[in-house]
């Protein structure tokens, strides 16, 4: 797996990658620990929605 870049955080890393975007290990962890209700959790569900599951036109 190449080294590339994390839709969350930006940075450069390692993880699972979904439809080609990557998750680094950082937030994957980040995600599976925090609250439902917390910021953060809010902030990865609206960053998935923009990276994976919004249809950009080309």
């Amino acid at each position: 797996m190449s080294n590339k870049i994390c839709i969350i955080c930006k940075k450069h890393g390692y993880g699972i990658i979904i439809k080609g975007k990557l998750i680094c290990k950082s937030c994957e962890t980040k995600v599976i620990e925090c609250d439902l209700d917390s910021e953060f959790y809010k902030f990865y569900k609206n960053r998935l929605k923009e990276e994976i599951y919004t249809r950009k036109s080309v």
